[in-house]
């Protein structure tokens, strides 16, 4: 459920702010907007990731070298036993052979009581993952007041309105993503 100038947008679509909701058994993902009203000297990315390679960051690091050299990318990767360290390793060669190392930041298992603070200090979201269920960080940043950037099987993806909020974007087309990240950080 996302409140939006007295609208309340949930799966279920927009609901009057008068309505009552005794007719809805769920409504997922609640969460208090605030608006972001930041002036921007340079544009800062976040990602929130496991660290998996069908959450695509590869494809976000590729997008990265093709645009400004004022644009930042800020990696928090959840690390747990479920982890692929191959996937990981890659990540960081791809950083490193595309001269990225000073663009792009990388953070481990931040505490949820400090999630907020990197969604604050950041301009754009984006999770280039691949079937995603539910990200919960899609609707946490639009939440926070980013444009949310995400691909079209994130389960998600239906809390953005593509042009308004932010976009979604084909999965794994790397066209797409940078369309996307073009239109918002011209």
């Amino acid at each position: 459920l996302i409140i939006s100038k007295g609208i309340y947008f949930s799966p279920i679509g927009e609901i009057d702010r008068t309505e009552t909701f005794d007719k809805y058994n769920y409504l997922p993902f609640t969460y208090k907007i605030k608006k972001k009203t930041n002036k921007i000297k340079s544009i800062k990315i976040l990602t929130n990731a496991k660290i998996q390679k069908r959450k695509r960051v590869e494809l976000l690091i590729n997008a990265l070298v093709s645009l400004n050299k004022n644009i930042y990318l800020t990696i928090i990767f959840q690390k747990d036993q479920n982890s692929d360290h191959q996937y990981y390793k890659k990540i960081r060669s791809l950083i490193i052979k595309k001269k990225l190392s000073k663009r792009v930041k990388v953070f481990f298992n931040i505490n949820h009581s400090k999630i907020n603070s990197f969604y604050q200090n950041h301009d754009i979201f984006v999770l280039p993952a691949e079937d995603e269920p539910g990200s919960i960080s899609v609707v946490e940043a639009i939440c926070q007041g980013l444009p949310t950037i995400c691909s079209d099987t994130c389960g998600t993806k239906s809390y953005i309105k593509n042009n308004i909020n932010g976009f979604v974007f084909k999965s794994g087309s790397l066209n797409g993503l940078l369309s996307s990240l073009k239109k918002i950080t011209k």
